[in-house]
């Protein structure tokens, strides 16, 4: 609980939800055409993925006007699995808005995730610059990639090892959450939503497919679409490939719409290239349709053992929001994992952004000056780009 002389932060759960963070999301999140006779329906169905967060409500003068809530996951992070805590609906009514309440009521949520474990949260926010302020960095930007079915058609020809099965997502739920994690613990940056939250993302109406690649009777790859019409489009929410044989037998899968549809459309990992996956497949990228993701270190001393490259660096963190971070560590590699340690001086200075930079793999650390999060020399460049090599994070989670 935090207070201040007209502001208090508290935790909210059960029914006590329904009057205090619904009102605050309904506002900005439901169309006012809505009728308010729907109201509780619509909290009903949201309630059991939001009774599973842990829910910040700030009030002023006892009335509800700002609030956060964060869904707890495990994060891949370079190979290892990390307590990552997923913020979501920060909000502010409209009457009490740039009073700094929202950044009260995040920094009060840094402090619950940081004593409940979590080393690392991740968030979708309204706008990068308000959460870079707070810690946070851009991951690379997911996208989606379109067209025309006929090109796959030469896929049909091939002998690809191996087979695909379709079946309604809801015949085979836990078989698709089994796999999904089975692709988190293989992808950096990819992390899983609770079972309540999951099911409520994908369950608004309408038929959704899991198709499963196998080969030797082992999963390769699955992926997860719709079908909009006859003559419509195939949209694929998931598209995962532990290989280049498992991404070809999903295609050719696809190839078998070509007489029903007339574009396909796949939300793709930010390191994708279909436009390199068959000649003449004409590709239309465009930025997925919700905001790119963005992460951030949570508490250093839970970073370690992390799967890292060889080297140390002893650095002074600088975390404004975090006060627990503030201070010099030593970052050391033994056998291939971070070891984290109190350091006596520093060779570098980073502020948090820097940091969160460099494990999640997302920036190179020459641009670090330019971003303001240090000033490395080029030696030291070097040293961090040995201990934390660029990769490109996938959150997945959508929440």
């Amino acid at each position: 609980m935090a207070t201040d002389s007209s502001f208090e932060i508290r935790q909210v759960s059960g029914e006590e939800l329904r009057h205090t963070l619904f009102p605050l999301w309904a506002y900005p999140f439901l169309s006012s055409r809505e009728s308010p006779s729907r109201h509780d329906e619509i909290y009903e169905q949201m309630a059991a993925s939001r009774e599973e967060r842990h829910t910040l409500i700030g009030f002023e003068a006892g009335r509800a006007v700002a609030c956060a809530q964060s869904v707890l996951m495990e994060q891949n992070i370079r190979g290892a699995l990390v307590p990552m805590a997923g913020v979501c609906g920060v909000m502010t009514s409209v009457e009490s808005r740039h009073r700094g309440y929202s950044t009260k009521v995040m920094n009060a949520m840094f402090q619950d995730m940081a004593e409940a474990g979590h080393a690392v949260t991740c968030l979708y926010p309204f706008r990068e610059s308000f959460y870079e302020r707070m810690g946070y960095v851009s991951f690379p930007q997911t996208f989606s990639a379109t067209f025309a079915p006929e090109a796959l058609a030469p896929i049909l020809k091939m002998n690809i090892p191996g087979e695909v099965e379709a079946i309604s997502l809801w015949d085979a739920w836990e078989t698709y959450r089994e796999q999904i994690r089975d692709f988190r613990d293989i992808t950096h940056g990819m992390a899983q939503l609770t079972e309540a939250s999951e099911r409520r993302q994908f369950d608004k109406g309408g038929q959704v497919w899991l198709a499963t690649a196998r080969r030797d009777g082992q999963m390769v790859g699955l992926m997860t679409y719709q079908l909009t019409d006859f003559w419509g489009e195939l949209q694929a929410s998931g598209f995962h490939c532990k290989d280049a044989g498992a991404r070809y037998l999903l295609l050719a899968w696809i190839a078998r719409h070509i007489d029903q549809v007339k574009s396909v459309r796949l939300h793709l990992h930010p390191a994708e290239q279909p436009e390199l996956w068959i000649s003449d497949l004409d590709v239309v990228r465009r930025s997925w349709d919700w905001v790119t993701p963005m992460g951030r270190a949570l508490d250093v001393a839970g970073l370690g053992g992390i799967p890292v490259g060889d080297g140390q660096l002893r650095i002074r963190v600088r975390d404004r929001q975090c006060p627990w971070n503030e201070g010099e560590f030593q970052l050391a590699s033994d056998r291939g994992r971070l070891v984290v340690s109190k350091a006596n001086g520093a060779d570098l200075d980073l502020t948090i952004q820097g940091l969160s930079a460099l494990i999640y793999g997302t920036h190179d650390p020459e641009v670090f000056t330019y971003r303001g999060w240090g000033d490395p020399t080029p030696e030291q460049c070097a040293a961090l780009r040995r201990m934390f090599p660029r990769q490109l994070p996938y959150l997945y989670a959508d929440y």
